[in-house]
């Protein structure tokens, strides 16, 4: 009898939408190095930022997110036809601000990735 092998992560997990669609919302928790929830109560504000795989960083698109429940770390985003107009993988990050002028960017390490796949 074989030993079952343990499901190792190595990443952030690919969201993957129809080109065009705006459902289902993004979400994503904050999280510290060690995959912890990481609270961001008192926090003012949340954007997401993203671009093309590979793209010069100077062509990110940023948009307006919305803190769902600080004290979890919850965030979320709500698509526009826009963002999901061109086919692609992207690599996105949210950049979450504070009343003293300070932010911090999630995820800590790499990015949360997403793929708009074209419609037939």
């Amino acid at each position: 009898m074989s030993a079952a092998i343990p499901k190792v992560s190595y990443g952030q997990t690919v969201t993957r939408i129809k080109q065009g669609d705006t459902l289902p919302i993004l979400t994503y928790t904050t999280q510290d190095e060690n995959q912890q929830m990481v609270p961001i109560t008192g926090a003012t504000g949340v954007q997401f930022r993203y671009c093309l795989k590979g793209a010069d960083p100077a062509t990110a698109i940023v948009r307006q997110a919305t803190i769902l429940a600080a004290d979890q770390g919850q965030l979320t985003y709500a698509w526009i036809a826009a963002d999901t107009a061109q086919p692609g993988t992207y690599n996105g990050e949210w950049i979450v601000a504070f009343p003293n002028g300070g932010q911090q960017t999630f995820p800590v390490r790499g990015y949360q990735p997403f793929v708009v796949e074209a419609k037939l």
